[in-house]
């Protein structure tokens, strides 16, 4: 194994090994240096949050700067090639773990679609709901029939909608199937759909992006974000697709708007 592989075990828990001590403590200190940080700049964006939870733009200014603060305290860069779609857009990405907001926030902040279970995590679960989003339990069929009016209240309303149209998260490896319910959103709203994707890269030397950035599978949330934290800085390329697709059809519009964000995307480092 190289000297600063991650080895997965059950359940997927990313650890540094054969690292050398003086560069552990650095480690460790860079973590625990950031995890305060973030915890405060995240609670001082949710204190400012609860009075403009009525205004759309002011709200988006807001999270993009936190955004923004949130990247440079993890050694986050973004590189963003391509423009970003218009308000009103619903805007479909690959997906690669939590960090995935975090990064288009910093290009284009909007309302998200997330899984239900967001909801509960600490700080996470409560900074999402100031910030408008829509969760959704995937595990009933008929929770879908809720969020779809949801979304087009909010594209009627002017908002760009990110969703994560493979309803789970990879390792970079490849794109799943579009999961095309939510897709009637924007066929019956008739606003475009905007494709984009993702990609992240480490440092030489580091621990590679599909185990220390992506996360998938059975990995375990606290112990990733931990190693995540430990990185010496994170390269994310964000990539949006050149024209935005229109349909009326959900399920065509899906496969249409996979084949988008295939044509752009790129295998994350490792996969």
């Amino acid at each position: 194994m190289p000297p600063n592989a991650i080895r997965v075990t059950a359940p997927f828990a990313p650890r540094y090994d054969r690292v050398p001590s003086a560069r552990r403590a650095t480690g460790h200190l860079r973590a625990a240096a950031r995890a305060i940080g973030l915890v405060g700049t995240s609670l001082m964006a949710g204190a400012l949050l609860l009075p403009l939870a009525r205004s759309a733009r002011a709200r988006d200014a807001l999270l993009q700067a936190w955004a923004r603060s949130a990247a440079r305290i993890v050694g986050l860069r973004v590189r963003v090639e391509g423009t970003p779609p218009p308000a009103g857009s619903l805007l479909v990405a690959n997906h690669l773990g939590y960090l995935d907001v975090v990064t288009f926030w910093c290009a284009a902040s909007g309302t998200c679609v997330a899984k239900s279970e967001v909801a509960g995590w600490p700080l996470v679960g409560t900074l999402g709901r100031l910030a408008g989003t829509l969760f959704i339990d995937r595990s009933r069929r008929c929770d879908v029939a809720r969020v779809i009016p949801a979304i087009e209240d909010a594209l009627h309303r002017g908002e760009r909608v990110l969703l994560f149209a493979e309803a789970t998260s990879t390792r970079g490896d490849r794109v799943l199937p579009f999961k095309s319910a939510l897709f009637e959103a924007a066929v019956r709203s008739e606003r475009p759909v905007a494709c984009a994707s993702l990609h992240y890269a480490t440092p030489a030397g580091a621990p590679a992006a599909d185990l220390a950035v992506c996360w998938w599978g059975d990995m375990t949330f606290l112990d990733h974000v931990y190693a995540l934290l430990r990185l010496p800085r994170i390269e994310a390329t964000l990539r949006f697709a050149p024209a935005p697709l229109i349909g009326a059809d959900r399920k065509a519009l899906a496969r249409r708007a996979q084949a988008a964000v295939e044509s752009i995307w790129t295998p994350v480092q490792g996969a």
